[in-house]
């Protein structure tokens, strides 16, 4: 039986350090691969809304922050918040969170009418009926206040609102 020298020993544990690292290399790299390059804060706000949805579910009461955070801001957000409509494990809570942000910013929250406003980028389908509906006894009661944040806000973002908002800007 041939006897390892310690050269022999000292290459096998260097063999294994370096298969380790190898190891790790690998993993860590398949890990990472799972994780979106660029996130845009869609996993943030999607964990952050999903926070404030069982917040609902559990009868808490929603502040005018965590309504301003569920707005969504950016097209990938728009996306997963109306679709939380569809889920039936969010339906419920989602419907009263987004009938909550017209009859909230009737109390006159000037952040929340901001991001209110600016939601109409994004609203679509049957959610963009009930949104343009809710806009209109918001000017009525809030005009001053409504007319104030429009003219502060790039028209851009609230080319969908022209019509409503024309009196603001005349």
């Amino acid at each position: 039986m041939r006897q390892i020298s310690k050269q022999d020993m000292g290459i096998k544990y260097l063999n294994i350090i370096i298969v380790g690292i190898l190891q790790l290399i690998i993993v860590g790299s398949c890990v990472s691969q799972k994780q979106p390059l660029r996130d845009n804060g869609v996993n943030n706000y999607q964990d952050s809304l999903m926070f404030i949805l069982h917040s609902i579910e559990n009868g808490n009461q929603i502040t005018d922050q965590f309504l301003i955070y569920s707005i969504p801001k950016n097209l990938e957000q728009s996306k997963y918040f109306f679709s939380l409509d569809c889920n039936k494990n969010t339906s419920s809570s989602f419907q009263q969170l987004y009938s909550e942000l017209p009859r909230r910013c009737m109390e006159g929250n000037p952040d929340l009418i901001r991001k209110y406003l600016k939601m109409s980028t994004y609203v679509d389908g049957y959610f963009a009926e009930s949104y343009f509906d809710s806009i209109e006894p918001l000017m009525a009661k809030k005009g001053n206040i409504i007319c104030k944040i429009a003219k502060q806000i790039p028209k851009v973002e609230i080319e969908r609102l022209r019509d409503i908002l024309s009196s603001c800007f005349e």
